[in-house]
């Protein structure tokens, strides 16, 4: 006979010997017929529903193919199963066959024995045909699941009936291997448990179950459970009959009109679990689903209502509201889905009230937004005569009833994009499921690639999760790839159309949706959301009135219709409000209503006069936020500049042509945030072309703040002789202009730069007239900065100096409550005794330095690099490579090339530490390339020092020698001393190499080292090592 097993497989036996389909739409083809013996399916239909994507002609064709592949491989059986005709194709009803989904799906009556039933549910193997993603399998897949756990529920109700309690827990536990946290399941296994006398047992599957469902769904046990385990634990179980036979679940049939879906329900376990939990154990009766349009607030309403039609047992019905257009047909739209008739003379809503007084029922009134008046009219009413009745509403603004509990449906979970698109972790994200899911639908080979990943991702973060837009993205694979879709959604609104035919008007194409949620508002709501489109990235509501209202008193909106507004557009689920923090609120729009918005904006008259409000805004901001960075109030502000990182960007893209006097006040207010939070390269460009403008030519103070500002950020990233030529331009400018606080500065500024040149015999002389001129001002913030500098750059072998310098900088940090200057004077004084081999006192202040840092945002590259120096020293190799990789990391993502690139070469130390010699010189060889390109010959010393103390390692001892003469020669060239901490390393590498040739050969090996020059020194380092 021949067997067919769908349920946890695809497996075709006859007379026990397997039978091998090797085609996947010819195994569905088959599965869809066998299904209905006898009916026979149009060829056209079939051959639609298999291969949707494909001409009529191909899939036709295509049809054939697996019919003739079906038949081939049961020529073993010498029989045709099939009834063809030129129309048609059907499995033959008389055929001799088994099939299991047809044993679950037998019939049981109130006379059905406990056996009967084991039978029925021992064929469930697992889900309907997995692995296969055709349409037609997903809600099969679903309606199968549902009768075997029905089936499962009577079972269990009937072993614990008939107190079988081993079988019981078999089959409780089988079930639970098979499903998500079935609570049934649960149930069955505390009694039989307690039926055997297990306590610790019982109370053991009770804690299963609670873990099972917080893990699975976020909820507590429901009351049943609850109360079950209560009633258990107090010994009431054998004592009490009625406990020992509480039902497991219910058996009887549900009505309802909920519709099969076509799809697969992707995700949203928690968001299931929550609304299932408000239906049905909490007082209120009216929930509302709130949300923007395409959120799948329709979808997760119709999973809600199917999983709880048990509580409902006289109802569950749908009353579909979006064709609706008159308001005063909802009351018939909702008499006409529970097929009562009016009567005459009789008002329609005293029917409904009769019918629904008494009845459990559970109503869901989907997509109310367009009626929202009468949908809540109507609500009000029945919830009022109708004790036993539930409502369900879906609506992007809530009903504004009574009683009303609102729950906001959320964008499916999306990857992060500040971490990168790893194929094994994407599949965790629900957007990446339901895009993957969709996209087989269209392309049935589709998979997640590495080549794929990351595009991938960002068409989940650009389309914010939203199941609609992803889903019309989805669609576009059969066409175009994954890379090609994520570049094209930069207009969203021209790529994502073509959704289901049968889908309504506005759900075909994401601008129909957005067209439709746009045209229900007011029209100062309208220009509210088109002026809100100028942010980038959020907004607070002092941002959104200063912005969003019209300059001129007779406007449309006015400074006092702001909040109202924004809290209407907020309650319309076009805007998103979030608390950042406990006194203040930030707001934002999702991405593709932000695309939507602002293409609506541009098409008015306003735009510029937006966008100049809004540069306007944010210039004032910064300039508000830059005197506050070293003061007490510096972590406010810091949050504050973060928050808005997004928006003044664009508000100086904005002004890079037109307004140059602008752009260069909020860009030179911006630099020194930026140098730590920020991005150096970015606005060092948008500076630089900002002073090319003819409208900055003036000698103005503002044109030598903005000069500094850009040699400061370039010389973070390397670009030193540009740098010091840039400040020294500024500092002749203030000095023209007789202002002496920005002299001071640019001194600072300058003289720090040309120290970096490795000149400090006139670097530390600028500092130090900088810091004389702070004194002379009184301006203690100029004074500690100055100090900071100072003790960062003295000579190696001045100590006592330097801790002078960084303790009168520490104090007065203190003094003003600045824990950035704080935190820096600590560092600074954690390097020094590092550098004098002080390791205890050195791990004290970079420890408290780093806990400072960790106030305001997290620790700099620069303090990070100095803990990952203190621990190789120490020899804590682990600790030194996590510290200068992390190091590595933020430097990277601010572009502070400069530590970026120290953090290279002290990792070329670690490699070297641990044995790792060939990485140790690959580092060595790109650090001192680079090194050399920026002009710094002490990062080329240190970078030839790794490879001479390498040159020990590898008993290349007179190599070793030379590099070190050299290294010493060009340090005494330039005034940079080897510090002590290191000079202990190149005596311990000497001793090493005075054991191993004379001192004859080290001194000849010697006098050639120092008079290298660095292209000798670099090309001797690399050549051919001798036998």
């Amino acid at each position: 006979m021949l067997e067919l097993r769908l349920l946890g497989q695809f497996n075709l036996r006859f007379d026990g010997q397997p039978i091998e389909i090797p085609s996947r739409p010819a195994q569905s083809l088959l599965a869809y017929l066998v299904l209905k013996p006898g009916t026979a399916y149009r060829r056209e239909r079939l051959a639609g529903l298999l291969w949707p994507d494909a001409t009529d002609v191909n899939a036709r064709s295509y049809l054939r193919q697996a019919l003739w592949r079906i038949r081939k491989a049961l020529e073993v059986t010498q029989r045709d199963y099939f009834l063809t005709d030129d129309l048609t194709i059907a499995f033959a009803a008389d055929a001799e066959h088994w099939l299991d989904v047809a044993q679950l799906e037998r019939e049981m009556t109130a006379s059905s024995t406990t056996a009967e039933l084991l039978e029925c549910a021992s064929v469930y193997q697992g889900e309907f045909l997995p692995g296969f993603y055709d349409e037609w399998i997903a809600p099969e897949r679903e309606r199968l699941q549902a009768i075997y756990e029905h089936k499962m529920t009577w079972l269990l109700d009937n072993l614990v009936a008939e107190q079988r309690w081993p079988e019981a827990l078999e089959w409780g536990e089988r079930w639970i291997a098979l499903a998500h946290a079935p609570e049934p399941a649960y149930r069955a296994l505390m009694l039989a448990h307690n039926g055997l006398g297990d306590v610790s047992s019982m109370a053991a599957a009770y804690q299963r179950c609670s873990e099972a469902l917080q893990r699975e769904f976020g909820v507590e046990p429901s009351e049943p459970t609850r109360t079950l385990y209560e009633q258990l634990s107090k010994g009431e179980g054998s004592s009490n009959p009625a406990v020992s036979q509480l039902p497991i679940g219910s058996r009887p049939p549900v009505t309802h009109n909920l519709p099969s879906q076509l799809t697969t329900f992707i995700g949203r376990k928690r968001e299931v679990a929550e609304v299932k939990r408000l239906l049905t154990s909490t007082p209120s009766r009216l929930v509302t689903l709130t949300g923007s349009g395409g959120c799948g607030k329709t979808r997760l309403a119709l999973q809600a209502a199917q999983e709880v039609l048990p509580e409902f047992p006289q109802g569950v019905w749908l009353i579909e509201l979006a064709p609706v257009a008159d308001p005063a047909l909802v009351t018939q739209t909702l008499t006409i889905a529970l097929g009562l008739r009016e009567e005459s003379g009789r008002p329609i809503s005293t029917t409904l009230i009769d019918y629904l007084r008494g009845r459990k029922t559970l109503l869901l009134l989907d997509n109310c937004e367009h009626l929202i008046a009468a949908s809540a009219r109507l609500v009000e009413t029945l919830l009022q005569a109708c004790p036993d009745l539930t409502i369900l509403a879906s609506s992007r603004e809530q009903l504004g009833v009574a009683g009303e509990t609102a729950f906001r449906v959320p964008s499916l979970s999306i990857p992060d994009p500040r971490h990168g698109a790893a194929v094994e972790t994407l599949s965790q994200y629900e957007a990446v499921q339901l895009f993957v899911d969709r996209a087989r639908l269209a392309l049935p080979q589709f998979s997640v690639t590495a080549e794929n990943a990351n595009a991938l991702a960002q068409i989940c973060q650009r389309l914010d999760g939203i199941p609609l837009a992803l889903e019309l993205a989805a669609a576009r694979v059969n066409v175009l790839g994954v890379d090609q879709i994520a570049a094209r959604l930069t207009n969203a609104f021209r790529l994502l159309t073509g959704g289901s035919r049968t889908a309504l008007p506005r759900q075909q194409t994401l601008r129909a949706m957005m067209d439709w949620s746009y045209n229900l508002l007011s029209e100062a709501e309208r220009t509210m959301l088109r002026r809100l489109a100028v942010f980038a990235g959020g907004w607070t509501l002092e941002a959104a009135e200063a912005i969003g209202a019209d300059e001129d008193a007779a406007g449309l909106i006015q400074p006092d219709d702001v909040l109202d507004l924004l809290t209407q557009l907020v309650n319309k689920s076009l805007v998103i409000a979030e608390e950042v923090q406990s006194d203040r609120a930030r707001y934002r729009l999702l991405e593709t209503i932000r695309q939507y918005a602002r293409e609506k904006m541009l098409d008015f008259c306003d735009t510029d006069c937006v966008w100049d409000r809004h540069l306007a805004y944010f210039m004032q901001l910064a300039e508000r936020a830059e005197p506050e960075l070293r003061g007490p109030q510096q972590v406010l502000w810091l949050n504050r500049l973060k928050d808005e990182v997004d928006n003044l960007h664009a508000a100086l893209d904005w002004s890079l042509d037109s307004y140059v006097e602008a752009g260069l006040r909020l860009a030179s207010a911006l630099y020194q945030f930026t140098t730590r939070y920020g991005s150096v390269c970015a606005l060092a460009e948008k500076l630089q072309r900002l002073l090319q403008q003819p409208a900055a030519q003036t000698r103005t103070a503002l044109r030598a703040k903005a000069l500094e500002a850009v040699a400061n950020l370039i010389s973070w990233n390397g670009e030193l002789a540009e740098a010091r030529s840039l400040a020294e331009a500024s500092l002749e400018i203030y000095r023209e202009l007789g202002d002496v606080q920005g002299e001071a500065h640019c001194l600072d500024t300058l003289g720090t730069i040309v120290c970096l040149m490795d000149d400090y015999e006139v670097g530390r002389p600028l500092v130090l007239e900088s810091l004389r001129l702070y004194r002379r001002l009184g301006d203690q913030a100029g004074i500690a900065t100055a100090l900071l500098d100072l003790g960062g750059l003295a000579d190696n072998k001045d100590c006592e100096r330097a801790y002078a310098y960084l303790r009168e900088c520490l104090a007065i940090s203190r003094e003003h409550g600045d824990l950035i200057g704080i935190g820096y004077a600590l560092s600074e004084l954690g390097m020094v005794a590092l550098r004098q081999g002080d390791f205890t006192q050195a791990q004290r202040w970079l420890e408290e330095g780093l806990s400072v840092e960790d106030a305001v945002g997290g620790p700099d590259a620069m303090i990070l690099m100095y803990l990952g120096q203190l621990a190789l020293r120490q020899g804590d190799y682990t600790r030194a490579r996590a510290c200068f990789e992390q190091g590595l990391t933020v430097s990277q993502e601010t572009g502070v090339t400069v530590i970026a690139l120290w953090s290279t070469a002290n990792l070329g130390y670690v490699y070297l530490r641990e044995g790792e010699e060939e990485c140790a010189q690959a580092t060595f060889a790109e650090v001192q390339q680079r090194f050399r390109e920026m002009g710094s010959r002490i990062g080329v010393v240190y970078a030839l020092e790794g490879l001479a103390s390498l040159a020990v390692q590898q008993s290349e001892f007179e190599r070793a020698v030379r590099l070190y003469a050299w290294a010493d020669a060009t340090r005494a060239s330039i005034g940079d001393p080897r510090p002590f901490v290191e000079q202990a390393e190149v005596d311990r590498d000497y001793a090493a190499i005075r054991a191993q040739i004379s001192e004859e050969a080290i001194t000849i090996a010697t006098v050639k080292g120092r008079a290298m020059t660095v292209e000798q020194a670099v090309a001797y380092a690399w050549e051919q090592r001798t036998a």
